[in-house]
């Protein structure tokens, strides 16, 4: 009986975090959707100043700082954001 308990716990604890992870990157596909539907307003803005706008138009939209950050790191993938030396 006391095994059962520790795999349910475990269960449980593995179900919470799947959870969350759908939640996390739903949330982060959304705001890039959005963002990116957007981005005309940020293409000519210096590098510093689209992240700024753009996390602050996302917090603004209730997103947490770590979906924010994970957009940012994606616009940057897929050469988005200016250079650092632009």
């Amino acid at each position: 009986v006391d095994g059962l308990l520790k795999l349910d716990g475990v269960k449980e604890i593995i179900e919470n975090e799947i959870e969350h992870y759908y939640q996390e990157n739903d949330a982060v596909e959304e705001a890039l959707n959005l963002i990116e539907s957007r981005f005309y307003k940020y293409k000519d803005l210096p590098r510093l100043e689209q992240i700024k706008k753009i996390d602050a138009y996302l917090f603004s939209r209730g997103y947490q700082f770590d979906v924010t950050e994970t957009v940012i790191e994606r616009l940057d993938q897929k050469d988005l954001l200016k250079s650092e030396h632009d």
